[in-house]
């Protein structure tokens, strides 16, 4: 996989994403810090400091990541890695059809007004880390 499909919500924002844009030790961060302890039924660290939490479903076709700060939800990302996956976690993120997406695709949904900086770039980091373990995480 080159690419893949980002779609951000709050911002009507929709591209391409290349893997070699990313940090191979952030996505490493990422696997270890969030992937890991959401899969094994924990919350994971998106950052050093406390005040920010990730919960979820991590699955080898669809994952659902929400992003709290202090308890409050700040973001829902969706990541599907496989097309049978694909229409239903689309609708239920968006509420409108997938139109035929191809995978592997990113939705952001932004759930407060304002949004740290660094959330849409550690979003892509968490598909991107999926797309490469992909193998090591199971249904």
């Amino acid at each position: 996989m080159n690419y893949l499909d980002f779609f951000n919500l709050s911002t009507i924002d929709h591209r391409r994403v290349a893997k070699d844009e990313t940090d191979p030790i952030e996505l490493g961060r990422v696997f270890e810090r969030v992937i890991i302890p959401i899969y094994n039924g924990a919350a994971g660290k998106p950052r050093r400091d406390g005040e920010y939490m990730a919960q979820g479903e991590i699955g080898n076709k669809r994952s659902v990541v929400t992003l709290y700060e202090d308890g409050v939800p700040l973001a829902v990302l969706g990541v599907c890695l496989h097309s049978r996956a694909s229409k239903p976690l689309f609708r239920t993120l968006t509420g409108m059809d997938d139109d035929g997406l191809s995978v592997p695709w990113l939705v952001i949904r932004m759930e407060q007004d304002t949004m740290p900086a660094w959330v849409e770039s550690w979003a892509i980091d968490i598909a991107w880390s999926l797309i490469t373990h992909h193998d090591e995480i199971g249904e």
